[in-house]
């Protein structure tokens, strides 16, 4: 069963919506059941010339339940981070998931934007077989500027730079690189986009 809820709290300038929720979760035929928490957490500031947001979520599930894919999107933050789903699950295991996501963006004028955004992401396994599934580190910054070209296009220009970290040290891998987007609305119910990417990775592996 699921015990869940959703809290709203709003002001004229903010927006914060929290949700928690439990599971209890049996499978009778292997003798395992346990407790499984999530909880999303999102909050907006707007101001004339500024827009900040920040969404955070924790998870700790057990891996039959967090390493297969899901076919749903997040309510509150559909462009959630992809979650590393590794395909390999087992009911007595337990992945514990921390994401943090802050937007900041700053309005210079009615069709110039310019902002920061960024990404943290930490993993944590209780595999009891080595190298089944590995704990680590992910964070990402990026800075952007967006144009409105016109009423119904726009232009992004972004630069970023990554790093992956195995928490037992067996990898590491630098990114950066930097995009080009094009937004297009052709009308209210049809738009398009093109986003040119380019990036530089470099891995380091320890055997």
């Amino acid at each position: 069963g699921t015990v869940g809820a959703t809290v709203g709290i709003a002001t004229p300038q903010s927006d914060t919506t929290i949700k928690p929720q439990v599971s209890f979760v049996d499978f009778p035929k292997v003798k395992e059941h346990e407790l499984e928490e999530v909880a999303d957490w999102l909050s907006s500031y707007h101001s004339p010339r500024t827009d900040f947001s920040v969404f955070a979520r924790f998870d700790h599930r057990n891996t039959y339940d967090s390493e297969l894919a899901s076919a749903v999107f997040n309510p509150l933050f559909p462009n959630f981070p992809t979650t590393p789903e590794t395909g390999r699950v087992s009911v007595s295991e337990t992945r514990t998931l921390f994401d943090f996501s802050p937007v900041y963006q700053y309005h210079v004028s009615p069709r110039l934007n310019i902002g920061v955004s960024g990404t943290y992401e930490n993993a944590d396994y209780t595999a009891t077989i080595a190298n089944t599934f590995v704990p680590y580190d992910y964070s990402l910054a990026r800075t952007f500027v967006n144009w409105a070209l016109g009423p119904r296009s726009g232009l992004t220009v972004a630069v970023f730079g990554s790093r992956y970290s195995a928490t037992d040290g067996s990898a590491v891998s630098d990114a950066h690189g930097a995009t080009v987007g094009f937004d297009m609305n052709w009308s209210k119910t049809l738009s398009s986009s093109v986003e040119l990417l380019g990036q530089q990775t470099d891995n380091t592996i320890v055997k």
